[in-house]
């Protein structure tokens, strides 16, 4: 971070590194010229003085919401893309809202929850205004929608407003007399006032399609669906929460266009609001990758790195050995940084997969030392190093060069530092996408 090479984006558990670096950032680095000299300036005492570009730093605080910058997750589901952007939206909430022990018995509900959300935040975007693109709209729709097992033919308000907006986009209304429902009427007086224009006419139909898909199910069933989306949602019940995710400050869309520094600070013994950050960084990625898709050369004005502390932690970014293996060319790098076995050991076996198919793509790969380990864990890198077939040798710097030869045998560029004679410190492979 001291180095104030490009745009940051930290995971920063109990929010220490904040306090630590981030006057420092405000600050700014040194302004160069297009040589690279540093830019001088006439001081107020008349003394030259350095010429420097602040950062802008932003907040998401998830342990103390009064602390925090808003988030709102709807404002990065984009014009173009609002199918495609609701549906990943869609799945990273219920990923990281999901059971781990989840039985695959329940894998029906999902479906239908997905149903349901995908329709009630395409029906939001259709007809509601702007400023109620958010979860606190969603909540709404979902305790609006009553069912009653005992009468098939009840219309709750989010039925009615569905009916409303298919006699919208199709232009075909029912005769006043013809209505015996005082709310479906002043609906459909609304929605004649505005005529549909060509991305409400193709969201509407995404969301009616959804809809009807999920109106399928019986009044029973329905009630079990509608149960379960209240139970995810659980943590919007919370004030703070609904306040913080009402609008939107981060500006994701702009980190890499402007030097900023994102610290996401999250509880590292509470996971309760680390949905939040998985949704957070998904979008994160997602925006800066098409972001840099759309610029000249193909490259971010600003390179991002994003330096990923209890990663093990922040949740379940759906497709992320596909980001990593993909984002380096755009201007974007990782650092994932992971703690000791008890914690990570299925995060180590992900990133083994992982580390084999960056290599492929040709990426730049460097041996770093890691930090001093309990004697345990030391000896369960060394049984999974030989399990890798690097060398049945214990010794940790017969281990390495193992590893080196066979990366240089392959034409990856390795960097390796000096290593200590300590027994009890241990060299990882720490994959860094430059």
């Amino acid at each position: 971070l001291m180095q104030m090479h490009s745009s940051y984006v930290v995971t920063d558990p109990k929010g220490t590194v904040l306090v630590e670096c981030g006057k420092l950032l405000q600050k700014g680095r040194p302004k160069r010229d297009a040589k690279g000299n540093i830019v001088y300036r006439k001081g107020k005492d008349g003394k030259r003085e350095i010429v420097r570009e602040p950062y802008r730093i932003k907040v998401f605080n998830t342990i103390d919401f009064a602390k925090s910058m808003h988030y709102n997750p709807f404002a990065y589901i984009s014009e173009k893309n609002r199918e495609k952007d609701i549906l990943k939206f869609v799945e990273v909430l219920i990923k990281n809202t999901s059971s781990s022990k989840q039985p695959s018995g329940d894998d029906f509900w999902v479906k239908a929850e997905k149903l349901l959300y995908t329709a009630y935040i395409a029906l939001i975007f259709t007809i509601y205004p702007e400023s109620e693109w958010n979860f606190e709209t969603l909540i709404d729709l979902i305790n609006s929608s009553e069912c009653r097992e005992d009468d098939e033919e009840f219309k709750n308000a989010v039925d009615i407003q569905f009916m409303g907006l298919e006699c919208w986009l199709s232009d075909d209304y029912p005769d006043d007399k013809e209505i015996d429902d005082d709310y479906y009427k002043e609906t459909l007086h609304i929605l004649k006032e505005y005529k549909p224009d060509e991305e409400q006419q193709r969201l509407g139909a995404f969301a009616l399609k959804q809809f009807k898909a999920y109106k399928l199910a019986a009044g029973k069933t329905a009630k079990s669906i509608l149960i379960s989306c209240s139970t995810r949602l659980a943590p919007f019940a919370i004030d703070e929460v609904l306040e913080i995710t009402k609008y939107d400050e981060l500006g994701l869309d702009m980190l890499g266009d402007e030097l900023s520094a994102l610290f996401v600070i999250i509880s590292d013994t509470d996971a309760t609001f680390n949905f939040l950050v998985a949704i957070m960084y998904s979008q994160l990625f997602n925006l800066l990758c098409t972001k840099a898709d759309n610029s000249d050369g193909g490259r971010l004005k600003y390179h991002v790195r994003c330096l990923l502390d209890e990663f093990s932690n922040i949740g379940e970014i759906p497709n992320f050995e596909k980001l990593i293996a993909t984002i380096r060319s755009r201007e974007i790098s990782a650092s994932i940084i992971l703690r000791s076995q008890p914690v990570w050991y299925c995060k180590l076996r992900a990133s083994l997969r992982l580390y084999t198919k960056i290599t492929q793509t040709r990426s730049k790969a460097t041996v770093t030392r890691h930090y001093s380990l309990a004697e345990r864990t030391r000896s369960f890198f060394l049984k999974m190093a030989k399990n890798q077939q690097y060398g049945n040798s214990i010794n940790k710097e017969h281990i390495l060069k193992k590893i080196i030869q066979q990366r240089i045998q392959e034409q990856f560029t390795l960097k390796v530092e000096k290593l200590k004679q300590n027994s009890k410190w241990i060299y990882l492979m720490n994959i860094k996408v430059a």
